[in-house]
Formats: structure tokens, sequence, C-alpha cells
């Protein structure tokens, strides 16, 4: 055992130490957690999402967020997701994955066919030929129609009945009703004309033989007559079609032309095909614009994901990752109380599709406290994919019967916590051992030395740059020094929770401009140091 002096009870760092040169931002005193960082940004294989554990105040967001710009998947640029209209199953809109930027081109590209279509179709339908052309297959159907009533009717009036329409409830009826003294009778009297002496019994029995005949022809000749109106709705359907077919496949085809994508080609296939099916939308240009909205609606693209204004791949750091947040939702508007409507206009991703290609950064408390968010974000890991759901736990019976197609997933998840959480994890969770493989661990302390002395000036002066506060002088910084050597309870370690580095700085500041000094000095700094 030997005596110790005072001077041995506290380390001092000397003014003549400070040699700090730069300014630029260094990761200080983390050189095991950052390889850990690197190694798992850099294996592009599954499982390889990342843990970072280390107290509060250690550069853990900061580091993590400057590393991943250095990554190769920093700079991949992710291609552009959009739903469009299932016209076949419209419960299950179909996903395009678009190469970056063309997704808002594609976008514009059907508003605009939509709108061309709009301005182009009810015009034709006006054209004088076609008029013509119309007016003289309708008066050729009626005519044939005519001709098969009029043998009817002709046979009906020979037969001594009449055709008379009776009312059933709101609509007509046409009936057959015998024709006694010129007059049309009903079936109902014949009784009472046979009491009255009017009719004989054996004239009942023979217009009751005639009605039966007549109305078997009747209804032969009412289905004659619906197939002729049946054949020529067919026959004007196909010269609507032969007139607006060609316009639709020439602006449909030069769409094409413009996309090399095979899915584009049979979306816009199906688009073809349903505007040729809803053509009567068209017809009346007095109308079509006031149901422009709806002509559009089945034709719209919902644009999820748009990397038309990226520049690099992308890194979100989601604050309130809630389920909604994290793996999107289907919106929905209310058409009356009590009944709601959705389609796939209303499909909306979270921050899970956007960073796909690039990195998504959560806070592990928060994942773990959010209600069905921890279950959801290791199946969506697990198998590289998104399903978008409704989740509305308040609303249990209005969840919508909409299925988009699975959007597949290329991300790499980065989860900041404590160690505690970690360990938790690891322990109970085998899923969680399988997902975040890679663990880089921040240590809130760091050897001194002279180099660390100097990586701590370093911090100080970019923090008084970036924050415009008064500059610190050597004397003040080796101050702060010795207060990051007893925030780390021994004498041969320095505290890397820069947190509190910078706020005895800023205290410090604060106390400087009050004294209206130029520089930020020792009896500053202690001020700071006392007052906390």
């Amino acid at each position: 055992m030997r005596e110790l002096k005072p001077e041995d009870l506290r380390w001092r760092c000397e003014p003549k130490h400070i040699k700090a040169t730069s300014k630029e931002f260094k990761v200080i005193g983390q050189d095991r957690a950052v390889q850990a960082l690197k190694v798992g940004l850099d294996i592009d294989a599954p499982g390889y999402n990342i843990y970072v554990a280390g107290p509060v105040g250690t550069g853990r967001k900061t580091v993590t967020k400057k590393l991943l710009k250095d990554t190769k998947r920093a700079k991949r640029i992710p291609d552009d997701k959009c739903y469009v209209n299932n016209f076949t199953n419209p419960d299950t809109p179909i996903l395009m994955y678009i190469p970056s930027g063309q997704g808002r081109i594609f976008q514009k590209d059907m508003d605009n066919l939509i709108d061309y279509f709009i301005e182009r179709i009810p015009a034709a339908f006006e054209s004088p030929g076609y008029i013509e052309k119309r007016k003289e297959m309708i008066d050729g159907f009626k005519k044939k129609e005519q001709k098969i009533l009029d043998v009817f009717q002709k046979k009906v009036k020979e037969a001594g009945f009449a055709i008379v329409q009776v009312q059933v409830g709101p609509f007509a009826k046409p009936e057959l009703f015998p024709v006694i003294d010129g007059n049309p009778v009903n079936f109902n009297q014949i009784g009472q004309l046979i009491e009255e002496g009017k009719l004989k019994l054996e004239d009942k029995e023979r217009l009751e033989k005639v009605y039966k005949d007549l109305s078997e022809e009747m209804e032969e000749t009412f289905r004659k007559t619906r197939e002729i109106e049946k054949e020529a709705g067919e026959k004007l359907k196909e010269l609507d079609t032969s007139l607006i077919k060609p316009l639709i496949e020439r602006r449909v085809d030069e769409l094409k032309n413009r996309y090399k994508d095979e899915r584009i080609h049979s979306y816009l296939a199906d688009v073809k095909n349903n505007l040729l099916e809803t053509i009567d939308l068209f017809k009346k240009k007095d109308k079509v614009k006031e149901i422009a909205e709806d002509i559009h609606a089945p034709y719209r693209v919902n644009l999820i994901v748009d990397n038309s204004e990226t520049k690099e791949g992308p890194v979100i750091y989601e604050t309130s990752p809630t389920y909604r947040n994290l793996f999107g939702t289907i919106e929905r508007t209310m058409v009356q109380p009590g009944q709601w409507r959705s389609d796939y206009t209303m499909i909306k991703t979270g921050s899970l599709v956007a960073a796909d290609g690039g990195f998504l950064i959560l806070d592990a408390r928060d994942v773990l406290l959010e209600p069905r968010v921890w279950p959801a974000l290791k199946r969506a890991l697990k198998n590289k994919r998104v399903e978008v759901q409704t989740f509305d736990p308040f609303y249990l019976m209005t969840t919508s019967g909409l299925k988009p197609e699975p959007i597949d997933i290329d991300v790499k998840v980065i989860l900041i916590g404590e160690a505690y959480l970690y360990y938790l994890l690891h322990r109970y969770d085998e899923d969680f051992r399988k997902i975040f493989k890679v663990r880089a661990d921040f240590d809130y302390v760091m050897d001194v030395s002279s180099d660390a002395i100097n990586e701590y000036a370093c911090l100080i002066n970019r923090i008084c740059e970036e924050e415009k506060t008064l500059t610190a002088t050597a004397s003040a910084i080796g101050r702060i020094v010795e207060f990051g050597m007893r925030a780390a309870g021994r004498k041969k370690k320095l505290i890397t929770r820069f947190d509190l580095v910078a706020d005895i700085l800023r205290e410090a500041n604060f106390w400087a401009e009050k004294d209206k000094a130029k520089h930020i000095d020792v009896v500053h700094v202690n001020k700071a140091i006392e007052g906390r």
C-alpha cells in the first residue's frame, strides 16, 4: 500500500493535450459495434437483420444511419409499386412492379387514356353515318317484330277474340278476351252471361278451347318477339363495337408499346375488353361529363410506392410503429349509416413496403408494445412479403372483403433497444434468433488515450458548429473530458453517452452567453456541471 497524493485522486486533462483539428463526423469508442454493423449491413442473406443494443445517448441511431449510406443497398433504387383493378375478380386487386419513376407516368397515362375516350367515343356515336345505320337496323327489327304481331292479331280477331292490356299491380299484362256483341268480355263474366241467356254452355266450352289455343300461340309469338329484341340488342352491340373497337385498340396499343412488362400488357388487354363491355356509358355526350369520375374509377392506378424523386435506396426510421403505419391498411368510406365501401384505390401501404430494397429502423420497445405488430413483423420478415389488411380493433364488423395480392419485400430491419430486451427475446422467442442474427453492442464507456481525448475534442467542436454555439476553449474542452471520466466512474475510462456531453456543452454555452463571453471557458463548464 502507498499513500495517495491529492492530485492522484483526480485526473486532469491538460489543455496542451487537446489537438482537435477535424469537425467531421467520426464514430467514437464503438469499434466493436461498428464492425458488427458493417457485417450485418453487407450480408444479403435471410435472417441477417440487426439488433443494435446499448444505452441511450451512445450514438446508436446516429452511427447506424451514417453507416447505412455506404452500403450496396443505399445505392439501389427499388421499383415503383401500384395496385390496379382486377376486372375478373374485383376483390383481388392486381399488384404491379414498374421500374423506378415510371409508376407516376403509368398512372398519368391511364388517366389520359380514359380522358381521351370520354372525349372521342361520344363524338363517334353522334356521327351521321352511325346514326343512320343504327336507325336502319332498328327499323328493320321493328318491321320484323310487327309482322309477327300482325299475323297473330289477325288470327285473334278471326277467332272472335281481342288482346286487352290488364293492369296487374304496377304492371300491364296482355290478356285475351272474347268479343261478345262487339265488346271484349272478361272470362269471369261468362257465367253471368249464361245465366242471362246471352250465351249457351257449349259456347263457353268452345271459347275456353279457343282461348287455350290462342294463349299458347300468344306465348310463342311473344317468345319470338323477345328473340328478335335480343337479336336486335346483339346486332346493335356489334355495331357499337365495330365503330368503337378500332379507336380503343389503336389507343391502347399505343400505350402498350411504351411498356415492356407482360403484366401491364395483360392488364391493358383487360382494360380494352372492359371498355367494350361498358361502352353504353359513353353514348350520351351531355351526360358523360357528369359521370366522368365514375367512368374513371375502375381504371385508376393506385400508386402505393413512388420512387420518381428517389436518388438513393430507402432508409426509413419509423418513429411510430403502429400496425397501420408499418403494414398499411385498406381505408373505407361510408355509403350510408352502417354501410361501408372499399375498393383497390383505398389500399394504403406502410413503412415496411416503403423501405423495400433498403432499410427500416425501429425502436424495439415501441414495436413490442404495439398490438399485433411484433407477430406480424416476424411473419413478414420470415415470408419476405406483406399482406395489406384492414386493422381496426374497435370496429370488428366493418372489415373489408378485399384481399390484395401480397407484396414481396427485400428489406433489412434494424431494431434499436436496450440489451436486456435482446436477452429476453433471444431466450424466449425462437423466431427472434432466426430473424435477427446480428447484434451490435454499443458500450457506454471507452478507454482513455490521447486519440480518445482528441476525438472528444473533435466531437465538441462539431457540436458547436452544428448548433451554432460559442466555441469552446481548450481548457473548457479539457474540463468536459474530465467530466466524461467522472461520469464513467473509472480513471481509465471515458463515458460514451454523448447526449450527456452535448447537454453539458449546451448549458455551458448558456452561461457563457449570459456572461457575454466570446468563448465557452472552464468557469462556464463548471457552472453547468454544478447545476446538474
